[in-house]
């Protein structure tokens, strides 16, 4: 989100600032932070929340760059941190065979 304003308008903002709430800010940083936090937590919420009303149980797991972030933001109850998903993905899915001892 903050790639695709930067690349669309003349909005220049700070690479090291981080959203620390849901507020709207008292700068164009903290606005435009603070608004991606809000709209991704919406949607985690929005999400859940349809998913539930068909009945589907969920068990939501952060991963990747912001997921402290998100998971410190989102309160959804049984979310955790995952932070080597990805490997643990690539380790199901692509398993790398362990060499067999040698029997000289």
């Amino acid at each position: 989100m903050r790639r695709s304003l930067e690349s669309t308008t003349a909005i220049r903002l700070t690479p090291a600032y981080v959203a620390k709430s849901q507020t709207t800010g008292h700068s164009t940083d903290q606005a435009v932070s603070n608004g991606i936090l809000t709209a991704l937590l919406a949607l985690i919420h929005q999400l859940l929340g349809s998913l539930a009303k068909q009945g589907v149980t969920t068990k939501l797991y952060f991963t990747g760059g912001d997921a402290e972030l998100l998971h410190g933001h989102a309160m959804v109850e049984g979310s955790e941190v995952v932070s080597s998903l990805v490997f643990e993905g690539l380790a199901i899915a692509c398993p790398f065979p362990r060499p067999q001892p040698s029997r000289h």
